[in-house]
């Protein structure tokens, strides 16, 4: 993870995507909250294009439980215009291309994207001093997904804190 972020300094624009299997819930969660803390911390928002997308699932909308949580977070911006991107289309396939950064949620994400990507995949637990997972809690009812949310908030905002470290954001 830090030879990755190592290598972020200096860029003019920083181009992050999460991961996860369907782009409907831990992806989606992880993206907005990382542009809210972002806003939050620094002006240089716009350094930024924070994207998120599928490896497994082709999805047409994000999950109405994830809205709600993300809504109650207080996060309303984009979240009615959201898509879910699947990154084994041929029309998004760039997003894997271009990104600086992809954080996933699970190491069968980062397995399931191309070889010549994985150079720069870190899993957004590896933030952590823990080996808790971030399971996908699709089809449950709300309680899994406030666990998911709740497990992902710390870690995004940890993440923050490392791109403060390595003078990424001021």
């Amino acid at each position: 993870m830090e030879k990755i972020i190592k290598q972020l300094p200096g860029k003019k624009k920083i181009r992050l995507l999460f991961i996860c299997s369907g782009n409907i819930i831990r992806s989606v969660m992880a993206q907005f909250l990382f542009k809210k803390y972002l806003k939050s911390e620094t002006q240089s928002i716009d350094k930024f294009q924070v994207d998120s997308g599928a490896v497994l699932f082709k999805n047409n909308q994000i999950d109405k439980k994830t809205k709600q949580i993300l809504q109650n977070e207080g996060i309303t911006v984009a979240l009615d215009d959201f898509k879910p991107t699947y990154l084994k289309s041929k029309d998004n396939k760039h997003y894997l291309d271009e990104a600086d950064v992809i954080i996933a949620m699970t190491s069968s994400h980062i397995r399931m994207i191309p070889k010549k990507f994985r150079s720069k995949a870190f899993l957004l637990t590896d933030l952590s001093n823990t080996t808790e997972k971030l399971p996908d809690p699709f089809g449950d009812d709300i309680k899994p997904y406030i666990e998911s949310f709740q497990k992902i908030k710390p870690l995004i905002i940890e993440l923050i804190e490392v791109f403060k470290k390595y003078n990424i954001i001021a």
